[in-house]
């Protein structure tokens, strides 16, 4: 399971931008030019890759909870006409127990570039497995 890698691409579109500005609380901008600092974790949208990572070994997705999020811009904000493309790889998974029962905290790396190669967002998140 370690290791498992998906490909990945976001598109940094001015609509799905206006959506995600609105779904989070920011205020409407008519001529948005650059993507909010969450803008990566609607990655999901664009292709189901680390839902597939745990589907594809069983996980009840109904189980899984957004555990953490850490996101790095190298290059700067992402910038709305971005067509940015990578890969999902899941680098660890933890045991541990929780107030409920045994818990599994799988880590994820996502990193995404411009066509020109350069690391535009480099994101490091976990999800809770319950049960």
């Amino acid at each position: 399971m370690i290791g498992d890698r998906r490909p990945a691409s976001l598109l940094v579109e001015r609509g799905k931008v206006s959506e995600f500005r609105a779904a989070v609380g920011l205020p409407y901008c008519s001529d948005v030019q650059f993507a909010p600092p969450t803008f990566p974790a609607a990655i999901e949208v664009f292709g189901p890759a680390v839902a597939s990572i745990l589907s594809d070994r069983g996980i009840d997705l109904g189980s899984v909870l957004h555990g953490t999020e850490d996101i790095t811009y190298p290059g700067g904000p992402l910038r709305v006409g971005d067509e940015l493309t990578g890969e999902v790889v899941l680098t660890g998974v933890e045991e541990r127990t929780g107030r409920s029962g045994p818990l599994r905290i799988a880590m994820f790396a996502i990193d995404l570039a411009r066509p020109d190669g350069t690391l535009a967002v480099s994101v490091r998140r976990s999800l809770v497995i319950v049960g």
